[in-house]
This record gives structure tokens, C-alpha cells and sequence, in this order.
């Protein structure tokens, strides 16, 4: 599954022409809400602590969102197309329909 990345965090909830709609980000999570729990939380590193896990502080509320996400979110007719793979199988198609032999 890939990961849509949009310049701006506010393009996630928006409908203007030209960008890409996240439905998911839309029907799961208020825009509201998403905000106020990053303006309010603070991840600080400790120095001495040296962990291969950057998240460690957080990673119970990080379970917890993904947790919701997939109980919450159903895949239906809304799927994230590769389009690199999609160009290539086209490409395929056209070369097989041209020769003849």
C-alpha cells in the first residue's frame, strides 16, 4: 500500500480542484481534531536514553490511531494505484498487440 504525500498538511482535508482527495483522512479523522493533537504534543529526546525506536514515547497513541484506522476504514473502490506499474503494464500490453510473428 503507498503512502499519498501532499505538500501542505491542511491538502488532506481539502476539495479543490487538482489535488488529490484522501477519503480516508476525511471519513477517519476530524481536521480539528488531528490539529489540536499535534499542536499539543511535544516529543522531547533524552540523551541518554539511546533507543533504535525514535517513537518510543509515543508509541502507544501511535498503536492506538492505527488500531482505529483499520477497525474504522474499509477498503472499498478507493485504492491507491501505483502509477509507475500501471504505465509499465500498459507499455506491455502495446508491445504484445504490435508484433507479429
Amino acid at each position: 500500500m503507498s503512502a499519498v504525500r501532499l505538500p501542505r498538511l491542511n491538502d488532506y482535508w481539502s476539495a479543490r480542484q487538482g489535488l488529490v482527495g484522501v477519503s480516508m483522512a476525511v471519513t477517519c479523522h476530524v481536521h480539528a481534531t488531528i490539529f489540536d493533537i499535534v499542536t499539543h504534543l511535544h516529543v522531547a529526546g533524552n540523551r541518554g536514553y539511546k533507543a533504535k525506536d525514535m517513537i518510543y514515547k509515543i508509541k502507544v497513541l501511535v498503536e492506538l490511531v492505527n488500531y482505529t484506522c483499520k477497525t474504522v476504514y474499509r477498503q472499498g473502490k478507493d485504492v491507491c494505484i501505483n502509477e509507475s506499474r500501471y504505465m509499465m503494464q500498459l507499455m506491455i500490453q502495446y508491445r504484445g498487440k504490435t508484433r507479429l510473428h
